[in-house]
């Protein structure tokens, strides 16, 4: 028996391999800084640590909490708790150059990422091109007086790099210090279904590379862990410098019925202002959409 199905052959959330696609949090872990860690030493881990809320202080939840008193317009409360934000001590964190120190290298991965993505769709465009109006960078390209040997031109094309991180929402700061430009997206799932879900999904690991003694160790923990998790984007965003433009909450539900409607006519118009749609990628969505609509999860819980 193969020692990846032994760790994680019964979970089955959703395909879990050591070779499997997962979030970048993973990239983390090689230097000993991924939140994630503590799916492996749970008996050594302290969710409320400043390594795992990072951007986050639970010590922000009442001043979020009176941000979002509903006696109160929002704009009102954004902008007082912008102020206090601003008295925050801020030595509760992190220090700054860590968490930058530690994006800095996550930088580093998005870096060598994009680069070898770029040098493989080269090759691949070398062996399909046409005669176009620019040039990329390929392996090897002889002069055009060269003769027949020559290699056509190719279209650049413009790539987006696309992350789904849910542990890097509690470090919206320093994400959008390291990555100015990036576009920040919130999906907004009921919190009835998300908050057991996780807490499940998390006993689950836990049950795996350890013993515990509970069902649902840190239950109550756990609680608050999420709650950050969907109040502090909502803060953070706000009362940042960035433009409106670069960040979008989209309701969960709404982007699993509609995938398509809501990523062509809502989400991508909002982001990039020069976006038309395509009919190449509103057929992706909706295979995707439909994909979503068929499929059905195997994560059983009852709390």
């Amino acid at each position: 028996m193969s020692i990846e199905h032994r760790l994680v052959g019964h979970i089955s959330v959703h395909p879990i391999g050591l070779m499997e696609a997962e979030e970048d949090e993973w990239l983390m872990m090689h230097i000993g800084l991924a939140q994630l860690l503590f799916f492996f030493f749970p008996a050594a881990s302290d969710v409320g640590s400043p390594l795992i809320m990072y951007d986050f202080h639970p010590d922000m939840m009442p001043d979020i909490m009176d941000a979002l008193n509903p006696g109160i317009k929002l704009s009102d409360g954004i902008a007082g708790y912008q102020k206090k934000m601003l008295k925050f001590d801020r030595r509760k964190l992190l220090p700054l150059s860590t968490r930058l120190m530690i994006f800095e290298y996550y930088h580093a991965c998005v870096q060598r990422h994009l680069y070898f993505k770029q040098l493989v769709q080269s090759a691949h465009d070398y062996q399909t091109a046409t005669l176009a109006s620019a040039t990329v960078f390929l392996p090897f390209r002889r002069s055009e007086t060269s003769g027949p040997a020559s290699a056509p031109s190719v279209s650049k094309k413009t790539f987006i790099f696309v992350s789904k991180n849910p542990a890097f929402t509690l470090r919206l700061e320093s994400l959008c210090a390291t990555f100015p430009s990036a576009k920040v997206v919130c999906l907004l799932r009921d919190p009835v279904q998300s908050v057991p879900s996780m807490v499940s999904y998390i006993s689950m690991v836990w049950h795996a590379f350890s013993s515990p003694t509970m069902l649902y160790p840190e239950a109550r923990r756990l609680l608050g862990f999420c709650e950050a998790h969907y109040l502090y984007p909502l803060m953070h965003l706000h009362t940042s410098v960035r433009q409106k433009s670069s960040f979008a909450f989209v309701s969960y539900h709404r982007l699993i019925r509609d995938l398509a409607l809501v990523v062509n006519r809502d989400l991508l118009p909002r982001l990039f202002a020069d976006w038309k749609e395509n009919s190449s990628t509103t057929q992706y969505l909706l295979r995707e959409q439909d994909k979503t609509a068929r499929f059905s999860s195997s994560h059983d819980y009852n709390f």
